[in-house]
């Protein structure tokens, strides 16, 4: 009799832990991955000084329950070489069946471009890859982290060269002289400038004149 309660027990057991087996895959099977979409990536902001980068990305949440994004870390490379890297912690809910959009900004000063990289100096333009990892906690499947990347390029500014040319007196009299100079400006870039404006100051035998 006791051999068979044990047998009865055991197969209880069996089919319970198979039950719950089963049932679990079909629930894991029913709860997907968040979708992660890059719909953007570009600069923002451009001197001599720095450039900006605007990274935009979508989260799509195609499950019928609410999942949350909890962090995310960033590597950007330049010409495949690690540059700066980070993380941060955001703590975004996205609904069921919803949508969330972030954004990164990002400021590369070219200082430290070219004190880390110094052969870009020469470079017009510099390949970029900015690899992200998005960092969800999800009902049944537990945490997750999805990696998404963009490549492009960006334009390595150079310091316009000015030359002086010529400084030519024009007209003479007893209130005032015109004088003329020329100057000759070379933009090193791959792209146009723009001179909107010049601070200039003419001294004669250290006196200010204008």
């Amino acid at each position: 009799m006791k051999l068979i309660l044990s047998l009865i027990l055991v197969c209880v057991l069996a089919l319970s832990i198979n039950s719950c087996s089963i049932i679990n895959g079909l629930v894991k099977e029913r709860v997907k991955e968040p979708k992660v979409d890059f719909l953007d990536a570009k600069i923002s902001g451009l001197s001599l000084e720095a450039v900006d980068l605007l990274f935009d990305l979508k989260i799509y949440n195609p499950n019928n329950i609410g999942v949350k994004l909890a962090k995310f870390d960033y590597d950007l490379l330049l010409n495949g070489n690690p540059f700066v890297n980070g993380n941060q912690n955001k703590g975004i809910e996205i609904p069921s069946l919803g949508e969330e959009n972030i954004q990164l900004p990002l400021t590369l000063k070219y200082s430290d471009i070219y004190r880390t990289f110094q052969n870009l100096r020469e470079e017009g333009l510099s390949n970029y890859q900015m690899k992200f990892g998005l960092s969800f906690d999800v009902p049944v499947l537990g945490a997750i982290r999805i990696p998404v990347s963009k490549s492009g390029e960006l334009p390595m500014i150079k310091i316009p060269k000015i030359s002086f040319g010529a400084l030519r007196l024009d007209k003479l009299n007893l209130t005032g002289a015109d004088l003329k100079l020329s100057l000759k400006l070379n933009n090193p870039n791959i792209f146009s400038m723009i001179l909107s404006k010049m601070q200039y100051d003419f001294k004669i035998n250290g006196l200010n004149i204008v």
